[in-house]
């Protein structure tokens, strides 16, 4: 295969595991807060969820530079592909943005799955409540369908 056809295969995936990676980090985090400290909102507690979201940032910009371009934010992918030339931008609307975002909604479905059947059946029965009362019935039913 081509270099460049490798170099681009590379990115998506780096892109696809970062994404799914970031959102793991912040969910980690506040599980690790919250139910292993036992520290919840208390001012230690949030002391602790803000150098952890510092030191992940650091972790991932090293992650992003060993990788060789891999990113986790959809928007600075974006940015460098409007100032790129137009096989960049194509290449990054089509490929690169859409494994980031089918990683997101992966990662968060699954750890939605994971705190709705440990512990947090009250905050889907809120959310439920929230979707019917703003009036989005079509979407009230599928969450109701899905918990």
């Amino acid at each position: 295969m081509d270099r460049a056809v490798m170099a681009k295969i590379r990115l998506i995936v780096s892109d696809f595991l970062l994404a799914f990676m970031w959102v793991s980090s912040g969910a980690l985090n506040k599980l690790f807060v919250n139910r292993v400290l036992g520290w919840g909102h208390e001012p230690r507690g949030e002391i602790m969820k803000a150098t952890l979201s510092i030191i992940n940032m650091f972790f991932f910009a090293f992650l992003g530079k060993i990788s060789k371009g891999g990113a986790y934010n959809p928007l600075t992918v974006l940015a460098g592909a409007i100032s790129g030339d137009f096989s960049r931008f194509l290449f990054t609307v089509g490929a690169r943005i859409p494994a980031q975002g089918v990683k997101k909604i992966g990662s968060v479905e699954y750890y939605l799955n994971l705190l709705v059947e440990t512990q947090v059946r009250l905050e889907a029965s809120f959310l439920f409540l929230l979707e019917l009362i703003s009036g989005d019935k079509g979407a009230a039913l599928v969450f109701l369908v899905r918990s």
